[in-house]
């Protein structure tokens, strides 16, 4: 029976397009963890998703994390802000490895300095054709 199983799944695999095997595999795991520094921003603009900004939001480089990401962001120094949040916004000086959280308190933000995260990626975002990262800072 086993010999029937395993002969099944290897005729399976022999027949199937190696196309739709890749097109089934994300281009990068759900758990990939990435190394980044965070800074914070207040300003209550348009975001380059088109939302206000608010609180949940960041910022981030689309060639890195692209626009309309989930992201789990582990800050050890300020666990406060660990959590989920969504890439709506890209800013001129998110470059790289680098994301802006925004914070609805000016005072707030430039407390938060610059800080050591990681990130998880939950849910990534096919960049949009054409993404250039254009910025709104």
């Amino acid at each position: 029976m086993m010999h029937r199983i395993a002969a099944a799944f290897a005729l399976s695999i022999a027949l199937t397009p190696a196309g739709v095997v890749a097109q089934h595999q994300p281009a990068h795991s759900s758990t990939q963890r990435l190394r980044l520094t965070a800074t914070a921003y207040c300003d209550k603009g348009k975001t380059d998703g088109g939302s206000v900004a608010r609180r949940g939001f960041i910022a981030a480089d689309p060639h890195v994390i692209p626009l309309g990401s989930v992201v789990r962001l582990e800050v050890a120094s300020r666990r406060q802000y660990n959590g989920v949040y969504n890439v709506m916004d890209t800013g001129s000086a998110v470059k790289g490895h680098r994301v802006d959280i925004f914070m609805p308190s000016c005072p707030e933000a430039k407390k938060f300095g610059e800080r050591p995260v990681i990130a998880r990626v939950l849910k990534r975002s096919e960049p949009k054709s054409g993404d250039t990262g254009a910025t709104r800072r």
